[in-house]
């Protein structure tokens, strides 16, 4: 049996590994339904940002918490996300980006968080952004500061319910106005699609061998 400790040192070792990418965004990828595989590539000048996965223990199993957006946000009103944002001239790095709009968003301070490594960069056409996801790892429950101008609610997901989550499809109106077939996971009666989704995707490719007969 593994413990906890293993899991996650397992899934820095995997982060440092040749990653899924392409191959798990494309499970939840949203689409046109006249052009299922349609391939955009990536904008040369496309805005640069990050995003924190962060995971934590609770109830003996390992969490990953997702944001909810306030309405009447622009292009991500109400959508579930990971803590992020644009980078800044003064972040050093991706890192630094991810870890400082954890901190804005919901008050968990950088210097609690282990930084496992880092997932596929992924490219956004509805924002034009250039996405570098962070996974990182916290050894307690957090403890949130909400900013309310950023975040409505905070969802916390057991990792193994995302894997074993059977993902589904439907219909979703777009941003760009542009109605997409979008495969999604359900967080309990919340709709995770699109870029979050994809992210989610390829943490769940690298996670799902190791979470086999875990001991926490």
């Amino acid at each position: 049996m593994q413990s906890f400790e293993q899991m996650i040192a397992k899934i820095s070792t995997n982060l440092d590994r040749k990653l899924p990418g392409t191959s798990a965004h494309k499970k939840l990828q949203p689409y046109y339904p006249s052009a299922k595989n349609l391939s955009i590539p990536t904008n040369p000048f496309a805005k640069k940002s990050a995003v924190l996965v962060l995971l934590f223990p609770k109830n003996n199993q390992i969490n990953v918490v997702f944001i909810e957006r306030p309405a009447n946000t622009g292009v991500h009103s109400k959508q579930i996300s990971f803590p992020g944002g644009g980078r800044e001239k003064n972040d050093k790095n991706y890192t630094a980006t991810a870890l400082r709009e954890t901190y804005e968003e919901i008050g968990i301070e950088a210097s609690k968080i282990q930084v496992l490594g880092k997932l596929s960069k992924l490219y956004v056409v509805a924002s034009n952004y250039l996405i570098q996801p962070i996974v990182g790892f916290i050894n307690e429950v957090p403890t949130y500061r909400i900013s309310k101008n950023e975040v409505d609610n905070i969802i916390e997901m057991p990792l193994v319910d995302l894997i074993q989550a059977e993902i589904m499809e439907k219909p979703i109106h777009s941003a760009m106005g542009i109605t997409l077939q979008a495969p999604y996971y359900d967080l309990e009666g919340r709709t995770l699609w699109g870029a979050t989704a994809m992210i989610t995707s390829e943490l769940v490719d690298l996670s799902t061998d190791i979470l086999k007969n875990i001991e926490l």
